[in-house]
């Protein structure tokens, strides 16, 4: 039952979120004290904990001239020095009914002017942005898979 703020009564909406994670409730023996802490101890009881939803991410301090991104299952993003132009070899796409997206931070170093060139990524009308080169300057590319495609990319452009 999706949340209607017209509608609201704190009762239904804990009873909602409690019969979503598996508890069996309803008004007739609504009590909420009980009702919160078995939503407690239903969210405990899930796989992973809410700390597990912060990823980890992966830091290149010096880029050279070619890097192999990790896959998105291990690193959610990445963050990238460019000390020179650097070709990224791109990770396995998502299996067929799965996506899988990842983020990349790229930092201009050393003397800046450095171009990451991504093997194999889709981009929107068929060609790469064209990416900050100042010494400093921060880009943000977030590539997806879905279904088995090609990554796509999309970048923002000029960050720092």
């Amino acid at each position: 039952m999706p949340f209607d703020a017209a509608t609201y009564d704190r009762r239904e909406v804990i009873i909602q979120i409690a019969n979503n994670l598996g508890a069996g409730m309803n008004l007739s023996t609504f009590d909420e004290r009980v009702a919160l802490q078995e939503i407690a101890d239903l969210t405990a009881a899930l796989p992973g904990t809410y700390a597990s939803l912060v990823e980890s991410a992966n830091i290149v301090a010096g880029s050279g001239a070619a890097q192999t991104l990790p896959a998105p299952t291990a690193y959610g993003a990445t963050q990238v020095t460019l000390t020179a132009s650097c070709t990224f070899t791109m990770p396995a796409v998502s299996a067929a009914g799965k996506t899988l997206s990842f983020a990349v931070r790229l930092i201009q170093g050393g003397s800046g002017s450095y171009v990451p060139t991504f093997t194999g990524a889709a981009w929107p009308y068929g060609s790469a942005p064209a990416w900050s080169t100042a010494v400093g300057a921060v880009d943000l590319v977030v590539f997806t898979s879905v279904h088995g495609s090609a990554w796509m990319g999309s970048a923002l452009i000029g960050l720092a």
